[in-house]
């Protein structure tokens, strides 16, 4: 890189640490540190809240992803516009009246000082980790293009951003961010019209070669589950960036800095729609590159593909100055998402832990001496933690796994205090174990579960991914499919039945006072309906099967056992259900809990062979519904029923049915007496 390059990248950078840096006061009180002293305009706000989405991760990312395939990961850029209209509708609004500074504050009042506990150290272990992981990618490129030291290049750039953190607070975070903003979009503007422009027939012959070999295609429009259609990417966004603008402290701390309610509703809005175009930019500079190597397939050498396209560009194909602009622009990105976690974490690390735990009421000096003490020890335990990802094999696959453990409860916490009106402590604290237990199970098999015995104690699935999504991604079997959708029908038909035969009894309160109809039939009808429903289904099955070439058999005359069991297991367990739901309501929550359990030893999404081969098999055998669906299965394979499976599902189903009814009989008389 020539020195022209380093002199615009140093004053760029170094120009943003000093603009930070300048809106230190020494009478500043803990809420301007804080909260900026509710004093920002909305453009302002918004436009940090976009910098902080976009890391130097997603700045060389994206480009990548359109280089190699299309514009279908652009459809994920498409749902934060949606997530970011129920946060200026319904978050922002909430936020703003509780009287909070931590979004986790909430928590505490619904479900007790434990959620908000949890919920916090969740969050500061997430940030923890992201700072560690953006930090040692950042170093890499500068590593490569300027042969610095990554040890050194980590220390410098954490201790420039702790000193406009700690010295500005958050006014100086936002500002900065804003300032940053613009940086990475010129740089990406800029990067774009020269590209466009070094082609021999001009930016037309970019968009010709495109179009000719589809890569700006956003996905199938088609209702498969098991490819990434546009509505899959779609729907995984919404909810991922639901968590983003929902309880990431980031975001809530964003909307309490606007001057007004309007002012934070517009900047939740700005922030998201900003990000569409932008993003598309960085999508366009992919499908450039793409079209530019195929027109000079002689630009790339051997071994440079993917991901390091872009940057390999940045350094051998930008005129002189513009290269130093890029990594700038590179820079800017990341450190604008290290600078807003650590302000972040301070915060919360004062009101959360300090003011609880430290002193109680303690005086605006102490405040704000607590503040800077967290800075300090947020960056520093982010310079460790960056140097640890030196020995990990891959630093973005480490932070997913940290990310997905720290982090894998909280929305679904903060959405049950939030939609749920009914839902108890109970219901919160059981809810968090279970997601607990799954997630650290899935996220740590890759690391904790290789080799030897242990391997067979391994999750199944991707420890980065969905339970469904890992699984058929991961898989090359053509009829997988089959064997996932013959499994899944079996259970959402027992999901859908046992819940509705659940609150049957509630439900139809009104028709019970008034009109004598034996009770009986109101569970029985509603597992009959779904029962029907279930069946015209199978006709799906049967289309997908012929499709992908599953044969039918002999065996498959077996199907109606497993048809009759399922229906039989259903409905005692149904009747079951609505005895207990009409005196215990918070039984429909518990319930949702435990399929869910249910469903992940019913080995519906993977191949049981590993587990039963383990000392977990009883989990498996041990859940008919597990049984009523190898039954079944085998029987659309072309395999003979597992005798054992059949005499265990068909006794269970039997016996939970006659329970059922008993207590149903039994207390039947006294349902009037609390519906």
């Amino acid at each position: 890189m020539s020195i022209l390059d380093i002199i615009i990248f140093l004053f760029f950078t170094g120009g943003v640490v000093v603009f930070g840096c300048s809106f230190f006061n020494k009478k500043r009180s803990s809420e301007e540190f804080t909260s900026a002293g509710r004093s920002l305009p909305g453009w302002v706000v918004g436009m940090s809240i976009f910098a902080t989405y976009v890391s130097s991760i997603s700045y060389l990312a994206y480009p990548g992803k359109a280089y190699m395939s299309d514009w279908n990961a652009f459809v994920f850029s498409l749902s934060i516009p949606i997530a970011s209209y129920f946060a200026a509708k319904y978050f922002v609004p909430f936020y703003r009246s509780i009287g909070s500074v931590s979004a986790y504050s909430f928590l505490e009042e619904r479900f007790g000082l434990w959620a908000r506990m949890y919920a916090s150290s969740c969050y500061l272990l997430t940030q923890v980790a992201r700072m560690g992981s953006i930090l040692y990618l950042l170093a890499l490129p500068m590593n490569a293009l300027l042969g610095w030291d990554i040890k050194m290049i980590i220390a410098i750039t954490s201790i420039a951003i702790i000193a406009y953190s700690m010295l500005g607070g958050l006014k100086a975070v936002i500002w900065t961010e804003a300032i940053q903003g613009f940086i990475l979009i010129g740089g990406a503007v800029v990067c774009l019209c020269v590209l466009m422009f070094k082609m021999p027939e001009g930016p037309a012959q970019v968009f010709q070669i495109a179009i000719t070999d589809h890569k700006f295609s956003l996905g199938s429009f088609g209702s498969s589950l098991t490819e990434s259609t546009f509505w899959v990417c779609l729907i995984y966004g919404v909810f991922i960036n639901l968590q983003n603008y929902g309880i990431d402290q980031n975001y809530v701390q964003r909307y309490l800095t606007a001057k007004s309610d309007k002012q934070a509703k517009f900047s939740a809005l700005f922030g998201g729609y900003l990000f569409i175009p932008v993003s598309a930019v960085f999508f366009m500079i992919g499908t450039a590159l793409y079209a530019y190597c195929k027109v000079f397939p002689e630009f790339l050498p051997a071994g440079v593909e993917g991901d390091a396209v872009f940057p390999y560009f940045i350094v051998h194909a930008l005129p002189t100055g513009l290269t130093g602009l890029l990594i700038a622009s590179i820079f800017a990105a990341g450190m604008s998402t290290v600078a807003t976690s650590i302000t972040s974490s301070a915060t919360i690390i004062l009101t959360d832990y300090y003011t609880r735990y430290m002193n109680k009421k303690p005086t605006e000096k102490q405040s704000v001496r607590a503040l800077y003490i967290s800075n300090v020890f947020i960056g520093v335990i982010g310079i460790f933690v960056a140097l640890a990802f030196l020995n990990v094999e891959s630093a973005l696959d480490a932070w997913w796994a940290l990310s997905s453990i720290f982090s894998g409860g909280m929305l679904g916490l903060f959405l049950l205090g939030y939609i749920s009106k009914k839902a108890r402590n109970v219901d919160a604290v059981l809810g968090v174990i279970c997601g607990i237990i799954v997630v650290v199970w899935m996220s740590l098999s890759p690391i904790f579960f290789k080799d030897g015995f242990m391997s067979e104690y391994a999750s199944p699935f991707h420890a980065n991914l969905t339970i469904v999504f890992g699984t058929l991604y991961g898989n090359t079997d053509k009829t997988f499919p089959v064997y996932i959708l013959s499994g899944r029908l079996l259970y959402s038909f027992y999901s859908s039945a046992t819940k509705a035969a659940l609150k049957s009894i509630r439900s139809n309160a009104a028709m019970i006072k008034k009109v004598y109809v034996p009770k009986y039939l109101y569970p029985l009808s509603t597992v009959i309906y779904n029962y029907i429903i279930f069946l015209i289904s199978l006709v799906v099955l049967a289309i997908v099967g012929v499709i992908l070439g599953v044969k039918p058999t002999i065996y498959l005359l077996q199907a109606p056992v497993a048809l009759i069991i399922i229906l039989i297991l259903s409905y005692g367990s149904g009747m079951f259900l609505a005895t207990i739901g009409v005196f215990f309501r918070d039984i429909e929550y518990l319930w949702s809990v435990a399929l869910m359990l249910i469903m992940y030893t019913c080995a519906i999404f993977y191949y049981p062979s590993k587990l039963l081969k383990s000392g977990w098999a009883w989990i498996l055998k041990f859940n008919p519904l597990y049984c009523t669906i190898q039954i079944f299965r085998s029987a659309i394979f072309g395999e003979p029923m597992y005798a054992p499976y059949v005499i265990y599902a068909a006794a269970f189903s039997v016996v939970i049915t006659i329970i059922g009814l008993v207590c149903f009989k039994k207390k039947q008389d006294n349902f009037i007496l609390y519906i």
